[in-house]
C-alpha cells in the first residue's frame, strides 16, 4: 500500500510517501517514509518516528504486564505473564540505522502531551532538511514466538534493500493475481474495484492480515475466510484449496466446528487451535 500527502506549517511544505509492506513468511511489516521538501524558509528541524502501543493480550487494560526493553539499536517488546503470548517478543527497528532515538515511555517520547504514563515502543531519528531536500528512512515492526527467532528477523531486515526487496516481490505477486482476468466496463471507477482493489484487499486483508471489521484479532474464522476463498477460485485456487483444508482439520467428529482460532505455534501443543468451540448451528 502506499500513501502520500503534503505537510505544510505556514512556513515549510514539505511532501511524503509512506510504502507499507509485508514479507511473505515472516511476521514483518515494513515501511519505507520518502520526504521531499517543496519550500522551506530555513532549515527544518524535525524528528521522524514510529510509533506502537503495544497489546500483546486481550485489551490495553492489561499494559502493566507489558515491558519494553532496548537492545541494540531495536526495542523489544514482550508480556512475560499472559500465557498466550508467553515467549513472544514484538520488536522495532529502523534498517540500516546503528543509534536511532529509542523511547520506552509515552513521557520520553512525547514530554509535551500530558497523558497517562504506560508503555510505548517508539523509534525514530531526529532529522535536518533544507529546501528541496529529499529524504528516506524506513521502519521495520516484527513478531516472534522466542528471542531466537527475533534475533532472526533483525539480521534479515537490517538493511534498506531487505525493505525494498519485499516491496518489489508483492508487487509482482499482486500483478499475477490482478492479470488473470479482466473486466472492462463504461465505469472507470467500477473497472478499477473489481480489477485491482478487491483482489489485493481480499488476499492481503481478509484471508493473510485477517483485519476485517468485523475481525480485528487475526483470528482464523471457519466461516468467514471459507466465504472469503470463494473469489480467489480463479485467481488463486491454491489458495482456495489450502483453506478448505485448513478449515476442515477444525471440524469435530460430532460435526461442528472450531468457530474461529489462532493459529500461535508457543511452547503448549494446544496453543496452535487456540480459539472456541460454540456449538452454533451455522
Amino acid at each position: 500500500a502506499v500513501y502520500s500527502g503534503e505537510i505544510f506549517d505556514g512556513k515549510h511544505t514539505v511532501s511524503f510517501e509512506i510504502t507499507v509492506t509485508v514479507a511473505r513468511r515472516l511476521y514483518v511489516k515494513g515501511m519505507q517514509i520518502h520526504l521531499t521538501v517543496l519550500k522551506a524558509e530555513g532549515e527544518i528541524h524535525a524528528a521522524i518516528l514510529y510509533a506502537a502501543e503495544p497489546v500483546l493480550g486481550e485489551s490495553l487494560r492489561q499494559k502493566h504486564i507489558i515491558w519494553v526493553r532496548k537492545e541494540r539499536s531495536a526495542l523489544v517488546v514482550f508480556n512475560g505473564m499472559e500465557q498466550t503470548w508467553k515467549g513472544c517478543d514484538m520488536l522495532i527497528f529502523m534498517p540500516g540505522e546503528s543509534a536511532p532515538l529509542l523511547y520506552t515511555k509515552m513521557s520520553e517520547a512525547f514530554p509535551y502531551k500530558t497523558a497517562e504514563e504506560k508503555p510505548i515502543a517508539v523509534c525514530g531519528k531526529e532529522i535536518l532538511l533544507k529546501n528541496k531536500d529529499c529524504y528516506t528512512a524506513a521502519f521495520t515492526l516484527g513478531a516472534a514466538c522466542s528471542s531466537s527467532a527475533a534475533q532472526y528477523i533483525y539480521s534479515q531486515y537490517n538493511t534498506m534493500d531487505a525493505v525494498q526487496r519485499d516491496a518489489v516481490q508483492l508487487t509482482e505477486e499482486d500483478e499475477k493475481l490482478t492479470g488473470v482476468f479482466r473486466l472492462k466496463s463504461p465505469v472507470k471507477a467500477l473497472d478499477m474495484l473489481f480489477n485491482e482493489w478487491l483482489p489485493r484487499q481480499t488476499l492481503h486483508a481478509r484471508l493473510n492480515g485477517r483485519c476485517g471489521f468485523y475481525q480485528s484479532s487475526g483470528a482464523y474464522g471457519f466461516r468467514d475466510q471459507l466465504q472469503d476463498v470463494l473469489s480467489m477460485i480463479y485467481l488463486k485456487p491454491e489458495t482456495t484449496a489450502a483453506q478448505i483444508y485448513r478449515c476442515a482439520a477444525h471440524q469435530y467428529l460430532e460435526g461442528d466446528v472450531q468457530h474461529w482460532w489462532h493459529e500461535i505455534k508457543g511452547d503448549r501443543p494446544e496453543s496452535y487451535h487456540m480459539g472456541i468451540r460454540t456449538r452454533y448451528s451455522d
